[in-house]
């Protein structure tokens, strides 16, 4: 079995990558049995969505505005 460390780097790998079978089987049983595994993916997740959630309002808010990053010709 995977230790909380390892775990940890799976929890937030997951979030960017795909894992293997073998790790996102691991992953599962940890969390279902580490009570502390559980209560950091909850953070992980909330804090990968509120980054999505903020990028997207940035998004908004320069095409609502008419900026945008790339210099004009």
């Amino acid at each position: 079995m995977m230790i909380c460390k390892e775990i940890t780097k799976l929890m937030s790998r997951r979030l960017d990558t795909s894992l293997t079978l073998q790790e996102r089987l691991a992953l599962h049983m940890h969390i279902a049995m580490c009570g502390a595994c559980r209560e950091c993916n909850k953070q992980f997740e909330l804090l990968h969505l509120t980054g999505h959630e903020y990028q997207n309002l940035i998004l908004d808010t320069d095409t609502a505005s008419g900026s945008s990053d790339t210099p004009e010709a």
